[in-house]
C-alpha cells in the first residue's frame, strides 16, 4: 500500500471493535485507533502485533470530525 493510500488516524464510534475490525483496520495502514466503545482482546492483540496504538472508551466530544468518512 502506498503512503499516499495510508491513514495516520482512524476513529470509530461503535460500541465494540474486534479482530474481525482490526484485521480490516491493518489492512487499512492506519497507525492510530481511537475508539468510543471498548476494545477486545483479541483486536488489542493485533493491534499490537501490528505496531498500531490506541485507546478506547473515548468520550463522544473528543471523537469530532469535521467531515465525516464512510466506508461501506
Amino acid at each position: 500500500m502506498s503512503d499516499e493510500d495510508k491513514y495516520i488516524e482512524v476513529k470509530v464510534w461503535a460500541a465494540k471493535f474486534t479482530a474481525y475490525d482490526a484485521k480490516k483496520l491493518i489492512k487499512q495502514g492506519a497507525s492510530i485507533l481511537l475508539c468510543h466503545g471498548y476494545i477486545t482482546n483479541g483486536a488489542k492483540k493485533l493491534l499490537n502485533e501490528a505496531g498500531i496504538q490506541y485507546r478506547e472508551n473515548i468520550c463522544s466530544d473528543e471523537l469530532k470530525i469535521d467531515q465525516p468518512y464512510h466506508d461501506e
